[in-house]
Order: C-alpha cells, then sequence, then structure tokens
C-alpha cells in the first residue's frame, strides 16, 4: 500500500496549490485543494506520521492509540524542526529532510533538502527536492536568500558587488563561505598582469 502511495504523490510533484486552505484532519476536503496524505515517519513508524502538507502528528500516546499534530519549532535560520521521542531518547530533525526522505527516498548523493520557492518555512511535498551543496546555495543566489557574511546575518544579500556587477548565477562564485564576483575578479588579474597594483 505504501508503494502505491508514494507513486500517486511522486507523479503530482510538484504541485500548483498554494498553503491557504489545508483542510484539518477529519475534515472534507474542498475543490482545489489536495488530500492530506500522511505515510508512517521512518524509525519511527510505530509512533509518528508526517504528511505531503508539512505536518506531524503522533498516533501513540503513553502506548494508547491517539492522534495529535504536533507542534513545529524554528531552529533560528527559518527551518521548521521537530524534537521525536523514542525508547526514552530524543531526537531533533528538520522537517523538510524527514518529508523527502518519507515521501521520494533516501538523499543519494544530494545532500540538501532545497526549497524550490526558497520559503524555507514551505514545507509541502511540491516545494521540495534533493539537491547537492552547489545547487542549493545556486537557489539561494536566485532566491535572494543567500546571507552575505557570518551564519545567522538576517540582512538579506545584495544583489550586486561593491562595482555594481550582479552577483547572479554566471556572474558569482564562492571562496569558502564568501561569495566573489567574477568579473571584478577578472579585471583585478588584468590590472596584476600589467603592473598595476
Amino acid at each position: 500500500m505504501r508503494a502505491t502511495t508514494v507513486t500517486a504523490i511522486r507523479s503530482e510533484h510538484p504541485c500548483p496549490w498554494p498553503t491557504q486552505g489545508v483542510t484539518a484532519f477529519g475534515s472534507q476536503p474542498r475543490a482545489g485543494i489536495p488530500m492530506e496524505q500522511w505515510l508512517p515517519l521512518v524509525d519511527f513508524e510505530d509512533r509518528y506520521e508526517i504528511s505531503n502538507l508539512g505536518r506531524i502528528r503522533s498516533i501513540r500516546h503513553q502506548g494508547i492509540f491517539r492522534l495529535k499534530i504536533r507542534k513545529l519549532s524554528n531552529d533560528g535560520d527559518g527551518y521548521a524542526k521537530i524534537t521525536l521521542k523514542k525508547d526514552g531518547l530524543s531526537k531533533t530533525l528538520k522537517v523538510s529532510r524527514l518529508i523527502l526522505t518519507v515521501f521520494i527516498g533516501p538523499p543519494l548523493g544530494k545532500e540538501c533538502a532545497a526549497h524550490i520557492n526558497g520559503d524555507s518555512s514551505d514545507n509541502r511535498l511540491c516545494n521540495l527536492r534533493w539537491a547537492t551543496h552547489k545547487e542549493n546555495e545556486n537557489d539561494k543566489l536566485r532566491h535572494g536568500t543567500w546571507h552575505n557574511g557570518r551564519r545567522g546575518e538576517k540582512e538579506l544579500a545584495k544583489t550586486h558587488c561593491p562595482r555594481n556587477h550582479p552577483y547572479d548565477e554566471e556572474n558569482t562564485y564562492r571562496n569558502g563561505n564568501r561569495r566573489q564576483c567574477r568579473q571584478c575578479t577578472t579585471e583585478r588579474h588584468k590590472r596584476k598582469r600589467l603592473g598595476l597594483v
């Protein structure tokens, strides 16, 4: 049964529906709004389920069958996380990675859970994909969510370098934790070769 559900979801991915108007558990779906589909969480199958709309619910509490939507918290960088308990141990995990692992499968060489629209709080399956680190960084540049400077800096990245060249995919490369303008680097090397620096 799980394989059929996953195949059905994969065929819908990516999805065009909005985040508003998600039906609550137990209510009837309305026209134009997708059905929320629940699958058991890997390694927590007997305790938790996760939905294609980014929600997590516990299915047991103190050995009694009881459905309860779990509250998500923020990891400080805008990503939803949740603390799951099993056998007396707690484990905190990012919701985006959980959704992709359950509905799509393990990462297989693409280690980042990328948000297609750039909104890290939008954890619907249709907004998530596995990506390499480079693909994810390029997405951040495209969305304007890449932070120039120290980790945790909340100011959005600038769109142009100090010499007014655009920070776009073709003109930008990373040097450690900083992005560099290719055009400025090329001009600097030319000046060096000519002995002007």
